[in-house]
């Protein structure tokens, strides 16, 4: 069987929870490097994004990484 499931690829297009300058937005890029932490915790680094987890910082879509925000902002 499988170790681990990647939920993208190497140079795919995704979502990235950016935070510069204290201001969070979503933003478009593509899928740098990919690397597992001590605590085996997967982390994606965006390219000239952001890095993070799969669906916490980091998004299929557009929308999700919008409603992501938003939930952790306190907005419906």
């Amino acid at each position: 069987g499988l170790l681990l499931r990647l939920p993208c690829k190497m140079g795919d297009t995704v979502w990235a929870i950016r935070n510069y300058k204290g201001v969070k937005h979503p933003q478009k890029g593509e899928v740098n490097s990919m690397f597992l932490t001590k605590d085996m915790r997967l982390l994606i680094v965006v390219k000239h994004v952001a890095r993070g987890e799969w669906g916490k910082e980091v998004f299929a879509t557009q929308e999700e990484a919008e409603k992501a925000l938003k939930e952790r902002n306190g907005e419906k």
